[in-house]
């Protein structure tokens, strides 16, 4: 029987390309189209908690391009403010979710944000990265050409 293998820290992930293993194996999820766009989640290695944003997807929206900026906080204090029946890897909060103690939490970590620290290409944030870099000093106007991505799922 094989061992499963952890995910890497958030930390190893600098300057990878090629489908990986996301570090982000918790996320609570404030914005939704297809896929999350906005929230915090956090290293499953570290426990560094980021607020997350996207920042463009692809034509078809599968790959998309997310700002990452470490924030104070943990999932744990998350899930300590109201218990909830499951623990979910991605829990979305809209409608009445997005009030209360839980939703207050995630207000206050993506508002206490420091700067990007990351942009992270991805097709299910907290299931595989395909890209993980320092965010630049001026972000550019066209993320996929200055990551050297393709825009088109079907040239992937």
């Amino acid at each position: 029987m094989q061992a499963m293998s952890q995910p890497p820290c958030c930390r190893e992930c600098v300057d990878r390309v090629g489908s990986f293993e996301s570090p982000l194996s918790r996320m609570v999820a404030t914005g939704w189209y297809d896929g999350v766009t906005d929230g915090v989640a956090e290293c499953a290695r570290c426990g560094t908690l980021y607020a997350f944003s996207m920042l463009d997807a692809g034509d078809g929206e599968d790959l998309r391009i997310f700002a990452l900026a470490p924030t104070s906080g943990s999932l744990a204090e998350f899930d300590a403010l109201e218990p909830i029946a499951a623990v979910r890897p991605v829990t979305v909060l809209f409608g009445d979710a997005r009030q209360g103690a839980k939703a207050d939490f995630v207000d206050r970590c993506i508002a206490h944000a420091g700067p990007a620290q990351f942009v992270v290409a991805s097709f299910c944030l907290d299931e595989s990265i395909e890209l993980w870099r320092c965010f630049p000093t001026t972000p550019p106007a066209d993320w996929f050409a200055s990551l050297g991505l393709s825009r088109s799922s079907q040239d992937a």
